[in-house]
């Protein structure tokens, strides 16, 4: 007998909207509180979507690498104040990096650099995680990769690489968590905060935050070395480790991460929505204390890596799927009428 959290569960009768179409490498879709939204596309473009469609790039963001994630700071409706992740070269060195810009109406505005990452070992500038989440007013959390096994510094507080890294206003940043591989997700979820992890071959986690807690990489996991190599399963006496709620294996590839309590699927308030890469879905997760007690796979169907989810203000959930011709799609009840074409 399959254990509860396995069982497989009735969906809503669901339909998907296409909405915007024709996206590089998108990474991140953005709701902003003043409405309306931005997308950003890894080659170094930062959109706003309306109900018109797709406008053109904003200028003012700054030459990149990649461009990864945007969030409006809480006092966004004030401050116009937007947190930017990309990846940048200083001299020969790649590295992510976190900017704070205002959001003019076609362009960013004061744009600037609060923050370099020091001590990334990747050489491969997509693998840079660059997550961000915001907590409170200039208050941010930002994930940090380290997915280098061999030489690996996530365990190193001289390194910011393998950490998710708190940024405040006035303050250096510091280290809110440690041991943590490639987090690509984070959400919070009422006192939760929870984040995805990228785990090596298989060993994919979801956690729950805990500031200063140890997540074990690269001395843990549920996962092997590409090589073949084993990672064991159980933390080094000398070494206290927050073990995952969930793992996956085979992996998943989890890009982003939501928590759900929207008015337009209620029978999901609660639930955490995961976005696969390798597995080209969509998966539910429902937690209760902490705990997982059911999951379910949505979007198999449309054979799409998803990079990012969202919900917007009215509850609907919509996913970017990834890829040289990415698209932002939206989750809608079937017996509801598609929004006119854009003309």
């Amino acid at each position: 007998m399959l254990p509860a959290y396995a069982q497989p569960v009735l969906s809503p009768d669901l339909r998907i909207e296409s909405i915007a179409d024709g996206l590089t490498f998108p990474w991140s879709l953005t709701f902003l509180p003043a409405g309306g939204a931005l997308v950003s596309e890894r080659p170094g473009r930062l959109r706003r979507l309306t109900a018109s469609g797709l406008a053109a790039p904003l200028s003012g963001v700054p030459p990149v690498v990649n461009l990864l994630d945007v969030a409006p700071d809480a006092d966004f409706t004030r401050s116009s104040r937007l947190f930017v992740s990309m990846v940048r070269f200083e001299g020969d060195e790649a590295a992510l990096e976190v900017w704070a810009a205002r959001l003019g109406e076609a362009a960013l505005l004061d744009a600037h650099r609060i923050y370099r990452a020091s001590g990334q070992t990747s050489a491969l500038p997509v693998l840079h995680s660059g997550r961000l989440l915001v907590l409170a007013p200039f208050s941010v959390l930002v994930s940090v990769s380290d997915v280098d096994d061999r030489d690996s510094r996530a365990q190193d507080d001289a390194s910011h690489a393998g950490k998710i890294v708190h940024l405040s206003s006035g303050a250096q940043p510091r280290i809110a968590a440690r041991g943590v591989r490639n987090a690509q997700g984070m959400a919070r979820d009422g006192a939760w905060i929870w984040f995805t992890d990228h785990g090596p071959s298989g060993g994919d986690e979801l956690n729950a935050l805990r500031h200063g807690a140890n997540y074990g990489w690269p001395f843990v996991s549920f996962g092997s070395h590409y090589d073949g190599r084993p990672i064991p399963a159980t933390a080094p006496d000398a070494l206290e480790v927050q073990m995952p709620v969930v793992h996956w294996t085979p992996a998943i590839a989890p890009s982003s991460l939501v928590a759900y309590e929207g008015a337009e699927f209620p029978e999901w308030r609660g639930s955490l929505f995961v976005g696969s890469l390798a597995g080209r879905h969509l998966r539910r997760l429902e937690l209760k204390d902490g705990a997982l007690v059911r999951e379910e796979t949505l979007l198999a169907d449309l054979g799409e890596r998803i990079r990012d989810v969202r919900v917007d203000d009215r509850g609907r959930i919509h996913v970017l799927t990834d890829g040289l011709h990415g698209r932002v799609l939206r989750i809608a009840r079937k017996n509801r009428k598609p929004p006119p074409a854009a003309r």
